[in-house]
């Protein structure tokens, strides 16, 4: 699993509901990203979606409440966790949010997630 993330421009995902139960102070989603990973002979891009399970908390609870799937958002504010079950022998990636901002159309001029020099990667490996 790759994360990269621009500390000046955030970090760009898609949220879609979760299938956990919200508490009174958690709204629980899933964020998604496309990964590209080359390119396929006839020019098109290939790639994959990463995922993760996310957390809304704090001052962004009730914005992210009022959120649909494959709504694109930025993260701002997060922590990035991954819990390694050693008895399952299985990885449990989260993001905690506690800010972030609605793309409102996506602008197909934006790299997201070309090199920048502000930019911090997290590399996952399992």
């Amino acid at each position: 699993m790759r994360f990269k993330f621009d500390s000046e421009k955030g970090k760009r995902v898609t949220y879609f509901t979760s299938k956990l139960e919200d508490t009174a102070k958690i709204h629980r989603a899933n964020l998604s990203d496309y990964v590209c990973t080359g390119k396929n002979e006839d020019g098109s891009y290939k790639g994959r979606h990463d995922s993760w399970a996310a957390s809304f908390c704090g001052s962004c609870l009730e914005k992210a409440k009022s959120l649909s799937n494959g709504t694109a958002i930025i993260l701002k504010e997060f922590s990035f966790t991954n819990y390694f079950d050693k008895d399952k022998k299985i990885a449990y990636p989260s993001i905690t949010v506690f800010d972030f901002d609605i793309v409102e159309k996506r602008n197909k001029d934006d790299d997201n997630g070309g090199e920048h020099q502000s930019e911090v990667e997290f590399l996952v490996t399992f």
